[in-house]
């Protein structure tokens, strides 16, 4: 073989190897811009999502502003999509692609305080399904984690500040303390209202014969004070209110574009006072699931 082809040969090669790199660099052009469209889709997803979950929030709080709660029909309620699908008992309904939760917070069971009795609470947590010797273990494991230390002067009783504390000290697991959260509140609310409640959470406070008939009476829509006084003992007090608020739990999710985001917040509305509107707690969970709803 001459030179000449020797030569040749080497150049041919040569092009098929700077062609070759070539090509890959052009195929790793094409794939990282492919994953930075891919980026940038999200990235605007996760704007709209977020543009929509707070537009959607901002409109049921606005329409909890002007509208009435309770009333049934009447045109307004008809015209306005928010007030004829609402409740507040933590029922979920869906509207402009939205879903909601909005709960009564007085339908909640309030947290025990430093030196409270934990019986109340080992009941919400048999109503959850936790067996009575695990309940009741877990409500003096909570009672310990309250419980002011003789040992130490200067130690003092504190209050659950968020239901993150639970983690590590009850024997609970992480779905367990979920249904917790969904059932009770740590908002300092003095009433309770035994119309909005969950079954776990009527379950805390009646028992036997008593629950089913507050269940009945709930049911048939005719449960107020004087139909709780006759099926109770204990009937209805300046502490049992049988209307929503001012205190409300929204819980609302959207999707959009893959990306689904969650908020829960705690909002205090009170339309005709001097400080109609104020947030009292939110967190936000980005594709978290929905909470478990306690059987009514």
């Amino acid at each position: 073989m001459s030179a000449q082809k020797r030569q040749q040969g080497v150049a041919l090669i040569m092009v098929l190897m700077i062609t070759g790199i070539l090509g890959l660099l052009m195929l790793q052009i094409g794939l990282t811009a492919r994953e930075h469209v891919a980026r940038a889709q999200k990235l605007l997803d996760r704007a709209e999502a977020t543009l929509r979950l707070q537009s959607r929030e901002s409109a049921m709080v606005y329409s909890l502003l002007t509208e009435d709660w309770v009333s049934e029909g009447g045109e307004r309620a008809k015209q306005n999509p928010y007030a004829a699908a609402w409740n507040f008992r933590g029922d979920p309904f869906e509207i402009d692609g939205a879903r909601y939760r909005i709960q009564d917070v007085n339908g909640l069971f309030q947290m025990p305080q430093p030196g409270d009795t934990m019986q109340s609470f080992e009941r919400l947590l048999e109503g959850l399904g936790i067996d009575k010797e695990r309940a009741e273990r877990v409500g003096q494991q909570l009672k310990a984690f309250q419980e002011y230390d003789r040992d130490v002067p200067e130690s003092r009783r504190i209050p659950l500040q968020t239901f993150g504390e639970l983690r590590g000290v009850v024997d609970l697991t992480q779905k367990e303390l979920l249904a917790v959260q969904t059932a009770a509140t740590l908002y300092p609310s003095g009433q309770f209202n035994p119309a909005t409640a969950s079954g776990a959470v009527l379950a805390s406070r009646y028992q036997g014969t008593e629950l089913d008939a507050v269940r009945s009476l709930r049911v048939s829509g005719r449960l107020d004070a004087e139909s709780l006084g006759q099926v109770t003992e204990q009937g209805a007090d300046e502490f049992t209110g049988f209307y929503p608020g001012p205190a409300l739990r929204f819980d609302i999710r959207v999707e959009w574009g893959g990306i689904a985001l969650r908020r829960e917040s705690t909002w205090i509305v009170r339309p005709h006072e001097f400080e109609p509107l104020a947030l009292w707690s939110r967190r936000q969970m980005d594709g978290a699931p929905e909470h478990v709803r306690a059987a009514s």
